[in-house]
């Protein structure tokens, strides 16, 4: 018998559980105060500019206190390092960085 594919590769927009203000007011009730959501940080787009997008999605619909992980990939543009310093004094402090192709199958250089 085959083995059927994963459900999930990457993100995948039919898995997404409800709009933002409602998973926050959900949060909220059940005792969570701190969302704290990943961001894709590809090396093609300036790191501010993947920040300002999901940034602004929660100035405008989160109930609760939020912070972002930026999730820094491939190899990332000499500008970066600076980003990178201008991220952290805006409060953006968590940051991972990967090192090694996690998913070597996954076609990124």
């Amino acid at each position: 018998m085959p083995v059927a594919d994963p459900p999930f590769r990457g993100r995948n927009e039919d898995l997404l559980s409800a709009p933002l203000d409602r998973v926050n007011r959900a949060a909220l009730f059940g005792g969570t105060t701190t969302l704290l959501d990943f961001v894709d940080c590809p090396p093609e787009i300036a790191l501010q500019q993947s920040i300002e997008a999901p940034r602004k999605d929660r100035v405008n619909s989160c109930y609760c206190d939020y912070g972002l992980h930026l999730l820094v990939r491939g190899k990332p543009p000499l500008a970066h390092p600076d980003a990178f310093r201008e991220a952290i004094r805006a409060g953006y402090a968590s940051i991972k960085i990967f090192t090694t192709i996690i998913r070597p199958n996954a076609g990124e250089a």
